[in-house]
């Protein structure tokens, strides 16, 4: 937990905490911190990225994430939307189970690994763009730095006072 690639900012950790935090977010479990924890730990992710982006899932934005989900989750499966009425009983449970949790679960599963596939290889793209124009950016600092100098040589050499 204390070694430097859990907590390093490189493109390999980025994206793999970027990716397992935003997989976690859409998987409506408790604990999602401690389990994208474990994830970024065994597959090497930025820990602090990976627990931040659980965190797109908060109660503010919940209801409406795991409502998409759900509806995601009844389309794929072909069920018919079920209205939700609430009734504290172990009845109730069983029955919402298959009604409302297949479905929930079922989308938020293809939500989360939708999103962070494409997290994923997104933030390796722009990784890799934002790398090359600083290498380009370098190349021209240092071609406009080493092309002034031979320009001023060559004026120099060229000035018809300095040849008399």
């Amino acid at each position: 937990m204390h070694r430097r690639e859990f907590w390093n900012l490189n493109r390999k950790s980025v994206s793999k905490g970027v990716s397992i935090g935003i997989f976690w977010a859409f998987i409506p479990l408790p604990f999602q911190m401690v389990i994208a924890t474990i994830f970024a730990f065994i597959f090497r992710g930025n820990i602090a990225i990976s627990l931040t982006l659980v965190w797109i899932t908060n109660p503010l934005t919940m209801p409406f994430i795991y409502y998409f989900c759900y509806k995601i989750g009844v389309v794929i499966l072909g069920k018919d939307e079920m209205p939700f009425v609430f009734n504290p009983s172990y009845e109730w449970v069983i029955l919402q189970f298959n009604n409302i949790l297949v479905p929930l679960f079922t989308g938020s599963f293809i939500v989360a690994t939708i999103l962070s596939f494409s997290s994923y290889h997104l933030i390796n793209y722009m990784w890799y763009l934002g790398t090359k124009r600083d290498v380009i950016n370098k190349n021209r600092k240092f071609k406009i730095f080493t092309d002034t100098d031979t320009n001023q040589e060559e004026s120099k050499i060229e000035d018809p006072k300095d040849l008399s």
